[in-house]
């Protein structure tokens, strides 16, 4: 790798590294409203950017695939974190909490069947 890729790296590990100290403080806050599905929304987050930079300093054509695909993967997680962590954070009461989560869960298993 020469200098100028290498250089070029240094925003996405800063913001790996800034991604991961806020998942890490929210983890310690989880019991507050909202930190459980906001930390599982920063863990893809971090996961997506890893993937990322892997995929950059990967060499193989074979490995850039891999590593685009399981940035495909992790982004599943914003869908089904997201709305939940609006959902805890703002405190709304759903009159029927189990059919949305159950419909927030149809485009992921759909995406990871095909």
């Amino acid at each position: 790798m020469s200098y100028n890729e290498a250089v070029q790296l240094v925003p996405y590990l800063a913001a790996f590294g800034i991604s991961s100290l806020v998942l890490i403080s929210t983890w310690q806050r989880r019991r507050s409203p909202g930190a459980l599905a906001f930390s599982i929304y920063l863990l893809g987050q971090s996961l997506w950017i890893a993937g990322f930079i892997l995929e950059l300093v990967s060499t193989s054509l074979s490995g850039k695939i891999f590593w685009d695909g399981q940035q495909w993967l992790v982004g599943l997680l914003y869908i089904i974190a997201l709305p939940v962590f609006a959902i805890q954070f703002t405190e709304q009461k759903l009159t029927r909490p189990k059919p949305f989560f159950l419909g927030l869960l149809i485009v992921p298993i759909l995406f990871i069947i095909l």
